[in-house]
């Protein structure tokens, strides 16, 4: 049965937001148009507050006070929120992350999700480049938003393209893919692989090579530069599509460039890509959908971690992390039922390593005489990316029997993996 979710990706820039949705799995994901915005789908990242007023409003009444001077305009919101600036308004001072809070809730109003019984809300964050830093201030926004640390997600543009591949026909990425983009005036590329890092595994691997071409603008005179670029971008590689993202590619300057990217493969533009990812991302996170490839990057777990449990009257390894994971996102704890055990039994399988690596925590002194059942709980969470922490102790019965005390607290090194 499928589970009753739905999901907002918010596409977040220095100059924009963006917005798309889906009510349900199996709904391809709707990108917000803003019926009062030039831009169609892209909301500047703006605010602003008149003279005669002390409501903050967005959109293109904000920038109608920005052009008449007639008010308080405060700009570049994301950038600012991240380095923690204030403003002045008169005598009070005013954080600019509420100025940001109050943008998303605004934006997000715009929205039309019927409330609905058991459904739950996932929101997915994609921005240019992801940082602890940028992870802490828009999982506290969402919070003070009403959305709880398990329902949100913070990942960047790399991330969210693979999640857009991923959703799409096999043929569009038998091969590589690659995307062109613009953000400072400056091209960026980016390439997804498939990696093949150990025979016989179920799932693909896939990573994305980043690439940028500095002086290279959205003019004809940068055609042949665009070229060049796509060129030696390419290799020898076989290429299955390519995407061009943004508003710099609906023009045709790059008709030079553009034969050779149609050469063989299929090319297509868009504006949206990054919110529609972020989407199909809370689908994936939420563990509604399962991807057939594995994405990784340098904030991934390369590491599998699994118990020896019994599952159901089978003893199995029973997997407690993923490979793939966010280390920033892992913190979960669950309960099992020992019986006499003297140790919890762990495998390490590893990308690069064909062998697992097997651990045990010693369980000493948690089976008190007479007591040959106990319900223990294991929280796990990871201090960075290769260091984790496991905890365990003694949970009662309720009124059949109290918790002995036991606890401890078990860390692990990983081995580390080069993305």
């Amino acid at each position: 049965m499928n589970r009753k979710v739905r999901v907002i990706g918010y596409d977040l820039n220095y100059d924009y937001c963006q917005i798309s949705y889906s009510g349900a799995i199996e709904e391809e994901p709707e990108t917000l148009y803003l019926m009062d915005e030039k831009e169609g789908t892209e909301l500047p990242l703006i605010i602003a507050r008149r003279n005669d007023s002390t409501e903050w409003i967005t959109g293109m009444e904000a920038r109608r006070i920005d052009t008449l001077s007639d008010g308080l305009v405060v700009k570049d919101l994301l950038r600012k929120s991240l380095n923690k600036e204030w403003i002045m308004d008169g005598d009070n001072r005013i954080s600019v992350i509420s100025l940001l809070t109050m943008f998303i809730e605004q934006s997000m109003q715009r929205i039309y999700l019927p409330d609905i019984m058991d459904y739950e809300t996932y929101l997915v964050f994609t921005i240019p480049e992801i940082s602890e830093d940028a992870i802490t201030l828009l999982k506290s926004i969402a919070s003070r938003l009403g959305f709880e640390r398990k329902q949100v997600f913070v990942q960047d543009y790399k991330e969210s393209f693979y999640d857009y591949i991923c959703r799409q026909s096999r043929d569009l990425w038998n091969y590589e893919v690659m995307l062109f983009g613009f953000e400072n005036n400056t091209m960026y590329a980016y390439r997804l692989i498939k990696e093949h890092f150990i025979k016989g595994r179920r799932s693909e691997l896939v990573v994305v090579k980043e690439e940028r071409f500095p002086g290279v603008g959205c003019t004809p005179e940068d055609d042949i530069k665009f070229r060049e670029c796509a060129q030696s971008f390419f290799g020898k590689s076989l290429i299955s599509s390519v995407f061009l993202i943004g508003k710099e590619f609906e023009t045709q300057w790059y008709p030079v460039t553009l034969k050779l990217l149609c050469s063989g493969r299929r090319v297509f533009g868009g504006r949206n890509l990054y919110s529609k990812g972020a989407c199909y991302a809370g689908f994936r996170k939420s563990s509604a959908v399962h991807p057939e490839a594995v994405y990784l990057d340098n904030y991934k777990v390369v590491s599998q971690i699994s118990a020896r449990l019994k599952v159901n009257g089978k003893e199995q390894w029973y997997p407690l992390v993923y490979q793939g994971e966010n280390w920033y996102e892992i913190n979960r704890s669950f309960e099992v039922l020992l019986d006499q055990a003297t140790e919890l039994k762990l495998r390490v399988d590893t990308i690069g390593n064909s062998l697992p690596k097997e651990e045990a925590i010693l369980l000493d002194g948690l089976f008190e005489p007479q007591r040959r059942t106990v319900r223990l709980h294991i929280e796990i969470i990871f201090l960075s990316r290769g260091r984790l922490r496991i905890r365990l102790h003694d949970v009662d019965f309720g009124e059949i029997r109290k918790a002995s005390g036991y606890e401890q607290t078990y860390q692990m090194q990983l081995e580390s993996f080069d993305i």
